[in-house]
């Protein structure tokens, strides 16, 4: 019988008291002060936030939070990058520092919020006297007076998806392999929100209402179907890759903390295998505790015939927000195709499988770079060459480094001068990434690319 899906944030209205002293206090006054409640500026506020780095979502222990003020109070963030600040009186202003980061300034004008989540970005600065060895110049794919919003690769070209002014009317421009525009198309009154490349290797303008699958023909770029964006994701978003004989794709449970990847034959849709299953156990224990659940009487979370409340808490996709975000952050293990098997990235586990269509685990080594904290939670996979990459925050940038898909090993990096750099993809030895020079018009969103250390 199908169940009904409650919104797991409905759960969270109800929480149990988390294990940390600091989150019971937090959870405790969530519990029994109503969202309207206004307090006195003659009776103590308390507010509550989290420091973290903006870009890797990992919390910075002793941030200093220092009121700006005759007084100079200030406390500093725990383990957790957690604290908490109690306030008599508004407006109030503090200053949040930690080294290697921006500052970063928090006004507070009444006790509308007591929750607050701060998103702390990386200094650029280089240290006097450094020097900076194995650094690579970027090169500018397209240096037309566009801003370029989303870019993919589809057959021998690069799609791109720009706009030329503050008005914000979009093309679809298709570069060849020299990087000229071959053919574009204007995208009138259309409000695209990205380009999505299936696993089978179809292009798709994204929109809010649909999806239009495109065709570069001798004519011109041309929009051949078209579906509502609803069923697209339903349908055709959850597959992550595929070959002539296999798709694959994932599925989430327990909002993020488990996820299972499933092969599916293209001769028979029904013939399903799971090849890999990665769940966060602690976490998950966790959430039920958080989400005020309880866990089946038989210990197994993942029996068949269980509760509503538990079928809902398993199945209900990632809705969470704020700092339950920051507490229960999605678990990234990446699969990709490697001749007709699958890499997968097992960072739970740490560990990089090569595993076979039937589930068969050919060969797997273990990996140590998610142990460092300035390791950025991606990996650029180059399905042309078959080769990974990994990349780690700098003081100047980011260290793009290659790993060794069969002893696990990170090798020898290259150094980008450039911070915050976004939609990174790897393709044909190169890395690509858009990026937006802060000195230069607002509007000037560029598409580079660098050559990669593929030995």
């Amino acid at each position: 019988m199908e169940m009904e899906r409650q919104s797991v944030n409905n759960y969270f209205e109800n929480f149990k008291l988390p294990t940390s002293s600091f989150l019971l206090i937090f959870f405790t006054l969530l519990l029994f002060l109503p969202n309207n409640t206004v307090v006195a500026q003659d009776q103590p506020y308390e507010l509550f936030g989290v420091v973290i780095d903006k870009y890797t979502q990992e919390p910075l222990v002793g941030a200093n939070i220092i009121e700006i003020s005759e007084n100079f109070f200030g406390v500093a963030s725990d383990a957790e990058g957690l604290f908490s600040l109690r306030i008599d009186y508004f407006p109030r202003k503090f200053r949040i520092q930690y080294l290697g980061y921006e500052d970063y300034v928090l006004e507070i004008f009444s006790d509308y919020k007591d929750e607050y989540i701060i998103e702390m970005i990386p200094s650029i600065t280089t240290l006097p006297g450094a020097t900076v060895t194995n650094k690579v110049i970027p090169d500018t794919v397209f240096d037309e007076e566009y801003s370029v919003v989303d870019y993919a690769f589809h057959k021998d070209y690069i799609f791109l998806l720009a706009y030329k002014n503050a008005i914000e009317k979009y093309t679809l421009i298709a570069l060849d392999q020299n990087d000229k525009i071959f053919n574009t198309l204007s995208l009138d009154d259309r409000r695209p929100v990205e380009l999505f490349k299936s696993c089978s290797d179809e292009l798709y303008l994204i929109t809010e209402i649909n999806a239009h699958k495109i065709e570069l023909t001798e004519f011109g770029i041309r929009f051949r179907d078209q579906y509502k964006t609803v069923d697209f994701d339903a349908y055709v978003n959850p597959c992550i890759v595929s070959n002539d004989d296999y798709m694959v794709f994932n599925r989430y449970f327990y909002q993020g903390q488990a996820m299972e990847y499933n092969v599916f034959s293209n001769v028979g849709i029904q013939n399903k295998t799971r090849i890999a299953f990665i769940e966060d156990g602690p976490n998950i224990e966790r959430l039920f505790e958080d989400a005020g659940v309880k866990k089946p009487y038989s210990g197994d979370n993942w029996e068949t015939n269980t509760t509503e409340d538990i079928a809902s808490l398993r199945d209900t996709p990632y809705e969470l927000e704020g700092m339950m975000k920051i507490f229960y952050p999605k678990l990234y293990a990446p699969l990709f195709c490697k001749g007709n098997n699958f890499i997968l990235f097992d960072h739970q586990n740490k560990q990089i499988k090569q595993v076979s269509p039937t589930g068969e685990i050919i060969k797997q080594a273990a990996i140590d770079y998610p142990n460092n904290k300035k390791w950025k939670k991606k990996i650029y996979f180059d399905p042309l060459l078959e080769k990974a990459h990994t990349s780690f925050h700098t003081r100047w940038g980011e260290e793009i480094c290659p790993i060794d898909l069969t002893t696990g090993a990170v090798g020898k990096g290259i150094l980008l001068d450039m911070a915050f750099i976004e939609k990174v993809k790897a393709w044909n030895g190169y890395l690509y990434f858009l990026y937006k020079d802060r000195f230069r018009s607002e509007y000037n969103n560029r598409l580079f690319k660098i050559p990669l250390n593929t030995n």
